[in-house]
């Protein structure tokens, strides 16, 4: 909805406050609808609790596969900082970053839905190296894209390489520490 309000409106400050609003209603309806607050104290809270935690994943593995699991996660708002920046280089709009921010929302719901559909026949680790890859595909093309229609091509791509790492990375960390939320 955001991206076509930037696609159909020449202020963009009108679909900010769109997702200012939606953010506003899902918190509203979490602090009504979600988990009690009455929950029990946590004895290890605080910095004593971070040393705790830190101390069930010191192993150097699982240090290294969380290193790369929030350098994968990096990628999403980094491709959303730099997109409107090559948009506009390429000879776009903001309304054009609106048409690509849909299109890219739109293909990645059956994309996640494909994800979800492989990780139960191919492994998580190599279903999150393959859309890393696609991925960083997608960045170097459109970094080195030269025209508006590339783009949006180059949308497809990014779909594809952000829905399946945004929607298992964290599957795949919690796979890690089991007996961890």
């Amino acid at each position: 909805i955001v991206g076509a309000m930037v696609a159909t409106r020449e202020n963009v400050s009108d679909a900010v406050f769109v997702a200012a609003a939606a953010f506003l209603i899902s918190g509203t309806l979490y602090a009504i609808y979600g988990p009690s607050s009455q929950a029990q104290p946590n004895p290890h809270a605080g910095w004593a609790g971070f040393k705790i935690a830190f101390s069930e994943v010191k192993n150097p593995k699982l240090l290294l596969r969380i290193a790369s699991l929030a350098a994968i996660a990096t990628i999403h708002p980094a491709n959303a900082a730099l997109l409107p920046l090559q948009v506009l280089q390429v000879g776009g709009s903001t309304k054009d970053v609106g048409i690509i921010a849909g299109l890219a929302a739109a293909l990645e719901i059956p994309l996640m839905l494909l994800g979800g559909y492989l990780a139960q026949r191919i492994a998580l680790w190599r279903l999150i190296i393959g859309a890393g890859v696609v991925h960083a595909v997608y960045l170097v093309l459109l970094g080195t894209s030269y025209s508006l229609p590339q783009v949006y091509v180059l949308t497809v791509l990014h779909a594809a390489g952000a829905s399946i790492m945004l929607t298992l990375h964290m599957t795949y960390l919690q796979d890690q520490l089991p007996d961890r939320p």
